[in-house]
């Protein structure tokens, strides 16, 4: 299939699958055909039946933005079940991460990930290393750095402002 015909698939304004498809992962949305065989062979969604794979690329191709702010966007394992078996080479887990990036960017991400950027931007590292340190110490080790003006600069880079004291960018 052509990059033309792609645009007959988008329904919409097609403002959300372009600026998914801008994403990296999110080039092959257009190959998505309906077949199913994602959901069909999905672990999580054998456990959880809110979960639909084939609904969140709809969802994207429709223009339909309520699917940024879905608690299911955040389900998916990334285990490649589905990766392995579509037929039109989609790469969904690829894709969901780009989905996930175009919330995360617009705020609409879960509170934990919220907190994951911000202890990112904040130390460096998802967990403190002040116990570390001091052990480090005791055995003759040098500090581990704290590369948060780092994370900061590529969370800056990356459309990731900080956060206000209400949670928002």
């Amino acid at each position: 299939m052509s990059d033309e015909a792609s645009e007959d698939l988008v329904l919409g304004d097609g403002r959300l699958a372009a600026e998914v498809m801008g994403e990296p992962g999110g080039e092959h949305l257009w190959r998505c055909m309906a077949c199913g065989t994602c959901s069909a062979g999905c672990p999580v969604r054998e456990v959880l039946a809110e979960f639909d794979p084939r609904a969140i690329v709809r969802l994207v191709l429709l223009g339909d933005e309520g699917v940024l702010n879905a608690e299911v966007l955040w389900l998916c394992a990334g285990c490649a079940t589905c990766d392995e078996r579509c037929p039109q080479g989609v790469h969904l887990p690829a894709l969901i991460t780009a989905i996930r990036n175009v919330a995360v960017r617009r705020g609409l991400s879960p509170p934990a990930i919220a907190a994951q950027v911000d202890l990112l931007r904040a130390h460096g590292r998802l967990l403190e290393v002040e116990e570390h340190n001091k052990r480090r110490a005791k055995m003759g080790l040098p500090e581990l750095r704290n590369p948060a003006s780092d994370y900061a600069a590529i969370l800056e880079a990356a459309g990731l402002p900080p956060r206000n004291r209400e949670g928002t960018p």
